[in-house]
């Protein structure tokens, strides 16, 4: 697998066939735009760990860690790149979001993205997983909304959900900064 400098990689340890902190390093070392270390089930002391275990993997490469949800660990750790849901963006006080530098969130329709682009989103990831295929129709029409929320936005817009690496042509022709990828990235093997 080439440069994935238009990908972000969520992360999935659990998919994973190699201990995680290895599979970061393979997946650091192909230099993607950032890593979001998304691990849902955890509570925060783990997840904590868990940034201290993939930062220093990130830093050797030169690439974002975003902590996903656990605004407040970031802080902890000096960590001022956060991806949140919309839900805790809505919530989020104003001297807390002052404190980040990039802050994302998923959207599922053009309002949904003016809206966190209003509370402070720095780039998004626009998916159709929720709210959005009655408009779009049967298959998979992510460019078209892609096209959609990029052209409504002034922020980085990724494809999530749907999109694989072979698409990320067609993505960014639709105005979109890249794509995410978890399950091919937390496979990848070295060497790929």
């Amino acid at each position: 697998m080439q440069n994935l400098q238009n990908v972000i990689c969520i992360t999935d340890r659990h998919l994973c066939r190699k201990p995680f902190p290895e599979q970061m390093r393979i997946v650091a070392a192909h230099q993607p735009a950032a890593i979001v270390l998304r691990e849902l089930d955890v509570m925060e002391d783990a997840y904590r760990t868990l940034v201290e275990r993939v930062r220093p993997v990130c830093e050797e490469f030169g690439v974002p860690l975003i902590v996903h949800t656990f605004y407040e660990t970031a802080l902890a750790l000096g960590i001022p790149k956060v991806k949140l849901h919309l839900e805790d963006l809505r919530t989020l006080p104003e001297d807390v979001r002052k404190q980040f530098e990039v802050i994302g969130t998923t959207v599922h329709s053009v309002e949904e993205a003016r809206e966190a682009v209003s509370l402070g989103a720095t780039f998004l990831t626009a998916s159709l997983a929720a709210g959005n295929r009655d408009k779009y129709g049967e298959g998979n029409h992510l460019l078209d909304f892609l096209k959609e929320v990029s052209s409504a936005v002034d922020v980085p817009v990724y494809a999530m959900g749907g999109a694989s690496r072979e698409d990320l042509d067609s993505c960014l022709a639709s105005g979109a900064a890249g794509l995410c990828m978890m399950s091919r990235l937390m496979t990848l093997d070295e060497g790929e």
